[in-house]
């Protein structure tokens, strides 16, 4: 079994209005699957639109989705 990540907090999802929500939202359903926005960054769920915690790593690292430019 492979070693997981532990995760020492969660970053709290910039704020974003309603509008950019839902075109995120959007293009994850075209995309088919999650994706990370490095414009807005946050990560984009197809089913759940915006995440609103990201998971921070005992190591630093972020939870980040494949990009792409929206």
């Amino acid at each position: 079994m492979p070693d997981r990540k532990k995760i020492k907090s969660f970053e709290k999802a910039p704020e974003l209005n309603q509008k950019t929500k839902d075109s995120l939202h959007t293009e994850a359903n075209k995309y088919g699957k999650a994706f990370f926005s490095p414009k807005y960054n946050v990560n984009v769920d197809p089913e759940d639109g915006v995440l609103s915690n990201r998971p921070v790593y005992t190591d630093g690292t972020k939870l980040t989705y494949d990009k792409i430019d929206k």
